[in-house]
């Protein structure tokens, strides 16, 4: 799907997937993810964390084999970021469609994640490149 953009918001117990279809348009939450990983019990380790990182990089990678997204915005705190980066870029091969915020923002709702992102948001819609990409034209030197 050419004109819409995922958001991924995590750190290591949940994740927040949301999406943009227009500059315009308020976030429009998808799915939240909590980290099958962690046990009250044990606490969460840091190898439950890189586990779950990797299932959501998984799931990002299907995503985006499937074609669903055309841009990616990962939000996460600084460790966690790493690891999704790390996972991300292992199983797509490709990192030059993802946008990255190195904060921890699972707290916000959809309209105040909007706000808090809307300059990267603005930057995607509006990158001149990726309009010609989208729209199957080859790029000139």
């Amino acid at each position: 799907m050419k004109n819409r953009i995922l958001i991924l918001v995590a750190n290591r117990n949940v994740a927040k997937l949301f999406e943009s279809r227009s500059f315009r348009d308020e976030l429009k939450p998808i799915k939240l993810i909590s980290n099958p990983f962690f046990s009250k019990e044990r606490g969460l380790q840091e190898n439950d964390a890189d586990t779950f990182a990797r299932h959501l990089a998984f799931m990002l990678d299907r995503e985006q084999t499937r074609h669903r997204f055309a841009e990616l915005v990962l939000v996460a705190e600084p460790g966690f970021l790493g690891k999704l980066r790390t996972h991300f870029g292992r199983r797509s091969g490709c990192l030059s469609h993802v946008r990255t915020v190195n904060k921890e923002l699972t707290h916000m709702n959809a309209k105040q994640l909007g706000q808090h992102i809307a300059d990267i948001l603005e930057e995607v819609w509006h990158d001149p490149v990726r309009a010609v990409r989208n729209s199957g034209l080859a790029l000139s030197a």
